[in-house]
This record gives structure tokens, C-alpha cells and sequence, in this order.
């Protein structure tokens, strides 16, 4: 099929009405506030028929739960930098030894690039819930066990690691693509370093780095209504406080100005 077929399906295709929109969307708001309320209901129906004590149930099952959490926030932070650790020399003579025209090294080198990047920048969220969790579960809880101190003092050790990690993971990796791209600007130790480093970009990159910007605030808002959701129903129905529900709106609402103010 050429551009020109392919065009004309396009045009020959009929748009969807605004009162079907209208529709679908009010269809998918009321089958959410059924299955709210049925979820809601079945948990309030199983609490007042068995007891089902959620606190107790927590407290029978903190030793175990505060083990695996620990041994998550090992291998999220210590998996990937020492597996990076031990390739960084490899790809630092990679990169020292690549020749300008070599474009196939070059590609896989700028793919290569991109996993450091990306992992540094999971690392930090993922770590900071998971020691959430683990205080939650040593600290908090009415179950007492023998090694939770032990449990507990392991857990910040590596919290504090994961604070450091990603910064050596992502600083080594910048300056390995500065050696690629002399051009580019600035270190990340810098707190200006985002604005140099799109400073020295090409207008290819910020159009890439403004689709990026883009896609993060559309799943962030899709992530804030769905968050609140699960917030607010957690609050009702096991009677938390409304910390969790405004926390949400209160980065849905910065998420709103940041995006207006970036749009001038």
C-alpha cells in the first residue's frame, strides 16, 4: 500500500462524533464507579463478616515482607552499577579507540549510552518506595522480630548508597559522551547542568527532549488520576488519613502550572 492509498483510507474514514466521545467517556465513568463500589463493597462485607484485621495481617507478615524488601533494594541498586562497573572499561577504550567515520561503533556505542541513563534514573524512585515500605514494616508495625533492628539499619545503608549511585553512574556516563560529542556542555555535578546541557544541543535534540517532556506529562497526569483513585478509596475504606489523596493532587497541580509556565 502506497502514501497516496494510505491517504485516502485516512480521508475516507468517517471522524467520531463529539456526542459518542460524550458517551464512551461517561459509559467509562460509570463502569469505573461500579467496580469501585463493588470492590468496596466486597471489602467492607469480608471486614465486618471474618474480622479481616489488615493491621494484624501486616503485623503476622512484616518478617518475611521486610527480608524480601531488603534483598529488592540490593538488587536495584547494586545490580545494575556493578554490572555497568564492570563493562566501563571496556566501553572506555571503545570509546577512545572508535574513528569518527565508524558510524555502525558509533550507533552502538550512543545505544549503549542510553541504559546507564536510564537505569540511574529508576534507581532513585524505586529505592525511595521500597525504603518506605521497609520502615513501614520494621518501625511502624506492631510485630516485633529479632533481626528487624538488623533489617532496618541494612535498609538505610543502601537507601543512602542509592542517593549516591545514580550520580556516578550518570556522571561517568556523560563524560564518556562528551568524549563523543565534544560539544556538549556542562557536569552533573552542576545544578545548572540540565539547562548547559540543552544549551549545547541541536535543535534535533530539543525537539527530541520537548516529545520526551511532552509524553512524561501526559502518563504523569494519566498517573495522578489513577493514584488519586487508589487513594482516595484506600482512605475510605481502610479509614487512613488524606496524607496520601492531597500529596497526589498537590504533584498534579505543580504538574499543571510547570507544564503553563513552560508553554509561554
Amino acid at each position: 500500500m502506497d502514501m497516496n492509498q494510505i491517504k485516502e483510507q485516512n480521508t475516507n474514514q468517517k471522524p467520531v462524533s463529539d456526542k459518542k466521545k460524550l458517551l464512551c467517556l461517561i459509559l467509562l465513568w460509570v463502569g469505573c464507579a461500579v467496580v469501585g463500589g463493588g470492590v468496596g463493597f466486597l471489602i467492607a462485607t469480608a471486614q465486618k463478616g471474618n474480622g479481616w484485621d489488615p493491621a494484624a495481617f501486616l503485623a503476622r507478615m512484616a518478617p518475611a515482607l521486610s527480608v524480601i524488601v531488603l534483598i529488592l533494594l540490593v538488587i536495584v541498586n547494586f545490580g545494575p552499577a556493578v554490572w555497568y562497573f564492570l563493562k566501563l572499561r571496556v566501553f572506555n577504550r571503545r570509546v577512545h579507540a572508535v574513528k569518527p567515520d565508524d558510524y555502525e561503533e558509533l550507533d552502538a556505542l550512543d545505544a549503549y549510552m542510553d541504559a546507564p541513563m536510564k537505569v540511574s534514573s529508576y534507581i532513585m524512585p524505586i529505592s525511595s518506595a521500597l525504603f518506605a515500605i521497609q520502615f513501614h514494616l520494621t518501625v511502624l508495625t506492631d510485630s516485633t522480630f529479632a533481626a528487624a533492628d538488623f533489617v532496618f539499619i541494612a535498609s538505610v545503608v543502601v537507601f543512602l548508597a542509592s542517593l549516591f549511585l545514580p550520580f556516578i553512574l550518570q556522571k561517568k556516563t556523560v563524560d564518556l559522551i562528551k568524549v563523543l560529542n565534544p560539544e556538549k556542555k556542562g557536569s552533573v555535578l552542576d545544578l545548572n547542568f540540565r539547562s548547559k546541557w540543552e544549551n549545547s544541543c541541536d535543535e534535533a535534540e530539543l525537539q527530541i527532549i520537548r516529545k520526551g517532556g511532552a509524553c512524561a506529562f501526559k502518563a504523569g497526569s494519566t498517573a495522578c488520576i489513577v493514584l488519586w483513585v487508589i487513594s482516595t478509596l484506600t482512605m475510605m475504606l481502610l479509614e487512613t488519613n488524606a496524607l496520601a489523596p492531597v500529596c497526589v493532587c498537590l504533584i498534579w497541580l505543580i504538574m499543571q502550572i510547570a507544564y503553563f509556565k513552560g508553554c509561554k
